[in-house]
């Protein structure tokens, strides 16, 4: 554990995540990352290191940025045994990073292929991923493809495959019928 654990910056992506979970990047929405944040903060308490700070949660219209800032003003030393002890049992809780560059690459491919079979299936609107392999929904509603469209769900299955594994059946259903 380092004297600030960052827990990520996260953007919207509006096709899917490894979470799969279609309006998330880097395994969990904003609300799922901070309150895995919160989880591990209490988590962290509840094994030993009662002034465990809570996580300092920045949202902004795109993305969210929490971390848990450990040493200097909390007072906790991040090398301590108890709290490497309790950081062990609490580990699981946070979400795995997914900033590293390749795993941003082959999802940025996936998502281009995804675009791609989309736009040779009638929505050639379709805008391609940013380069840290993001899509959202903003980004697809501000290209000009209507979402609810019976064209959108049928090209979207029918390119599910084009993705390699970064969109699912699910991820589809919610972008344009919106989370249950």
């Amino acid at each position: 554990m380092t004297a600030a654990v960052a827990l990520g910056s996260l953007l919207a992506s509006g096709c899917g995540s490894s979470s799969r979970n279609p309006t998330a990047s880097g395994g969990q929405g904003n609300k799922g990352i901070a309150s895995a944040a919160y989880q591990y903060s209490a988590c962290m308490r509840a094994h030993g290191v009662p002034n465990f700070p809570d996580p300092h949660v920045a949202v902004g219209q795109h993305n969210a940025s929490v971390s848990i800032a450990v040493g200097g003003p909390s007072g906790i030393n991040p090398r301590a045994p108890a709290v490497r002890a309790a950081n062990k049992q609490c580990q699981g809780i946070l979400p795995a990073p997914s900033n590293a560059p390749a795993q941003n690459h082959a999802r940025e491919l996936d998502l281009l292929s995804f675009a791609q079979c989309l736009r040779a299936h009638g929505l050639s609107n379709f805008p391609d991923p940013t380069s840290q392999g993001q899509l959202t929904i903003q980004m697809i509603t501000n290209a000009g493809v209507d979402l609810h469209a019976p064209q959108t769900l049928t090209a979207a299955k029918a390119c599910i495959g084009a993705s390699h594994g970064a969109i699912t059946p699910a991820d589809v259903e919610q972008a344009v019928n919106g989370p249950h």
